[in-house]
């Protein structure tokens, strides 16, 4: 059975892919580092098939950015020779922060799909939602919100009267939903999806 993931984005991130007119696409890549603002989705163990649910905090409410259901991951290499079209002899051989700079260079429209942090990974997706920054996490559902670990299950830590009021859990992670947890996380996704 696929699991599903929460990644924290910054809200200076989420800035940026507004300004950049992303809203409303459908979200078709993420990018995982060594950084904690894009932290490793392969350390997580995501597999094909696994949901990642990008979420953002903003004045103590959690919000639902996107959905992606995980297809593959890919080199940022590969990524700037296969899906953005950059010569491989340009690219061999770069450190990533210099791939990122070629690439900011050659293809500076790409919004989500413009790598960002230390991105040394990318998750490629299949049936992405919309990126949206006004889907908030119900108070019922954030106070039921539950991590699964190997050996543990995990509340969502400084919920009060439906507020978060801390994100500090949620920084530099990413976390596996429980079941339940998923479950709420897709019909709120479902629900303003439109056809």
């Amino acid at each position: 059975m696929p699991s599903a993931f929460t990644v924290l984005w910054t809200n200076d991130y989420c800035q940026w892919i507004e300004r950049c007119g992303d809203e409303g696409k459908e979200l078709s890549v993420m990018f995982g580092g060594v950084h904690r603002s894009a932290p490793s989705l392969k350390r997580a163990c995501i597999v094909r098939g696994d949901q990642v649910f990008p979420v953002r905090v903003l004045e103590g409410q959690l919000y639902i950015v996107a959905r992606l259901t995980a297809r593959e991951f890919i080199s940022l290499e590969d990524y700037a020779t296969q899906h953005l079209n950059l010569p491989a002899q340009v690219v061999s051989g770069l450190h990533e922060y210099q791939l990122q700079e070629l690439i900011k260079e050659h293809c500076p429209n790409l919004g989500h799909r413009m790598p960002y942090g230390c991105s040394s990974e990318v998750l490629l997706g299949d049936s992405g939602s919309a990126i949206r920054f006004d889907l908030i996490v119900p108070p019922v559902v954030l106070e039921a919100l539950t991590f699964c670990s190997k050996k543990s299950r995990l509340k969502l830590k400084h919920v009060e009267n439906g507020i978060l009021k801390r994100s500090i859990s949620l920084q530099g992670n990413v976390r596996r939903l429980c079941p339940e947890s998923a479950h709420d996380f897709n019909q709120l996704v479902d629900a303003v999806q439109t056809p």
